[in-house]
């Protein structure tokens, strides 16, 4: 994959975790996925196609990390389990 694709979704992704939900974020070195699995109990996906390119853009979050994203997003307490409320948050933050 090239850089000049990847990199607008790795500075928003981290502008909008960083802004909208108060949460710090350092991004890994990014990599092709070789399988379909994902790395969380919680993903968001959105599927992209262009006459160049093709393909998915996923982000994929830990129980603990999501809820404790949406209770910074929220302003709120976390919560104790992902509930619609969650599944929607994550679902806007893709």
């Amino acid at each position: 994959m090239k850089a000049e694709v990847i990199n607008p979704f790795l500075h928003s992704a981290k502008n909008v975790l960083e802004t909208m939900c108060q949460t710090p974020v350092k991004a890994k070195k990014p990599k092709l996925k070789e399988d379909t699995l994902t790395f969380g109990e919680v993903t968001g996906v959105i599927g992209m196609a262009s006459e160049g390119t093709a393909g998915c853009m996923v982000v994929s979050f830990s129980e603990k990390c999501i809820l404790q994203v949406v209770a910074n997003m929220l302003m709120e307490p976390p919560k104790e389990e992902v509930d619609d409320e969650i599944v929607d948050a994550v679902g806007e933050l893709t």
